[in-house]
């Protein structure tokens, strides 16, 4: 490893280090620390950003900890890594307060209601909430309790922002500062909570739990709810612009957290065959799991294999998965190709050429704050304008590049289902297709 490390570009040894990073999650713990010898502090600061966008910053340093391995990491590293846990530890803190509260009121006015994603995948996907970047809260309520989901939503101080009318509200509180990658972590000025409203005789809510967390006691999703939940949501980011890759170790601890659990895999495998997309959702995301890190022993692998998925599905997960998952941009394009793939998805019926180049204003990312002076509004105006020709370069130069991808992907499929080809034998032809494949970007 350090003979290859010292030969390689800076950019080629990053790209080892977010791979190293990625394996050590699968690995014997005794092997950590070997695994990610070598590597210099100009490495790890280049990575740090991915670690951070990518959602496994803070579960690393976890590993970290349990492994013995911490000071393999430079001194540097680990201060910084110590401090977005200090940080997001006191985030998670005001968010379960909140999640509480509700709950709370919720359980005493007779509201169903079900917490979802978040604090809900403790302990089978995540075994510290305080490891998890979570921005927000979601809620699941039940369309006779709506109203009085809101009343009480409001006693914390949020007011409706968008969504009246609709299955999905989104609620706000505080005002919205300047968007900043080094504030991730810390306690935000605006809060959000979502609210999705379901059908009063919904199965996901008469199949619901409750979940006992320090300082939180709440009714969630069954565990075979959740885990399909988690797939389909994977195969949804996959079809936007951004995924994180946590995500998709979050599924796969669960996964193994289940492996003998027959009822649980008998309820799956129901609740996914009356679900739109759900075995999809479940194949790609073990597909993930399997190729991010590392190969899988669970049973679940011979019912939702990668055998199973789409000739279209599988070329666009072997030639752009990777590509995706380890590069430090933060949106791309590679996603409307799986939509083309992926016929029943939600964006299917849109044009091709609104999807490479829409031809509307972005949304705002700041929200004017209560009187705001003119000097205020001036620099709102200048970060809105600069996220406008942000937006508008990544349009032109991705929708370029996107027209060439869209031709590479359709031979792949091609050669895929002429051959007849699964497995490694579908993985080989990609890759002949384009040799570049699976090289990681830098920016």
């Amino acid at each position: 490893m350090t003979s290859k490390l010292k030969r390689g570009s800076r950019s080629e040894r990053v790209g080892m280090l977010k791979r190293a990073v990625a394996a050590v999650f699968a690995m014997p713990g005794d092997e950590v620390s070997g695994a990610l010898k070598g590597f210099g502090e100009d490495e790890w600061q280049a990575a740090m950003w991915w670690l951070d966008i990518s959602g496994l910053a803070l579960y690393l340093l976890d590993l970290l900890h349990s492994t013995g391995a911490i000071f393999t990491v430079p001194e540097s590293v680990r201060t910084a890594l110590e401090d977005r846990a200090a940080r997001n530890r006191a985030r998670t803190r005001a968010l379960m307060k909140e999640a509480s509260a509700l709950a709370g009121w919720f359980d005493a006015s007779g509201v169903r209601y079900a917490l979802l994603k978040g604090f809900s995948l403790t302990p089978d996907s995540v075994s510290d909430p305080a490891l998890r970047w979570q921005t927000d809260l979601d809620l699941l309520v039940a369309r006779s309790h709506a109203k009085a989901a809101q009343h009480f939503i409001a006693r914390l101080g949020y007011t409706l922002h968008e969504g009246e009318g609709t299955p999905s509200l989104s609620f706000k509180a505080g005002v919205a500062g300047k968007p900043d990658i080094a504030k991730i972590y810390s306690v935000h000025s605006q809060r959000t909570i979502e609210v999705h409203i379901a059908d009063d005789d919904s199965p996901l809510l008469g199949r619901r739990d409750v979940r006992f967390l320090p300082d939180l006691r709440c009714s969630v999703l069954s565990g075979p709810d959740i885990l399909v939940k988690q797939g389909t949501h994977l195969l949804k980011h996959l079809c936007a612009e951004f995924t994180k890759l946590s995500w998709v170790l979050e599924f796969r601890r669960h996964v193994e957290a289940r492996e003998g659990d027959l009822d649980f895999w008998n309820d799956v495998k129901a609740i996914a065959s009356g679900t739109p997309n759900a075995d999809l959702g479940l194949m790609v995301a073990l597909w993930l799991s399997e190729t991010m890190f590392g190969p899988m022993t669970a049973k679940a692998i011979k019912h939702w294999g990668g055998a199973g998925l789409p000739a279209g599905v599988r070329a666009w997960l072997t030639l752009y998965a990777q590509r995706m998952l380890f590069s430090d941009a933060i949106a791309n394009k590679y996603y409307a190709l799986l939509q083309k793939q992926v016929a029943t998805s939600p964006a299917a019926a849109r044009s091709i050429r609104s999807m490479y180049f829409p031809l509307h204003v972005p949304w705002r990312i700041m929200e004017p704050a209560p009187n705001e002076t003119a000097r205020e509004r001036l620099q709102r105006y200048v970060v809105e304008a600069g996220n406008i020709f942000r937006r508008l370069r990544f349009h032109v130069v991705e929708g370029a590049r996107m027209a060439i991808e869209s031709l590479r992907l359709r031979r792949a499929v091609a050669g895929l289902e002429l051959g007849g080809a699964t497995g490694r034998d579908a993985r080989s032809m990609i890759l002949c297709t384009s040799s570049s494949a699976l090289e990681v970007p830098e920016g």
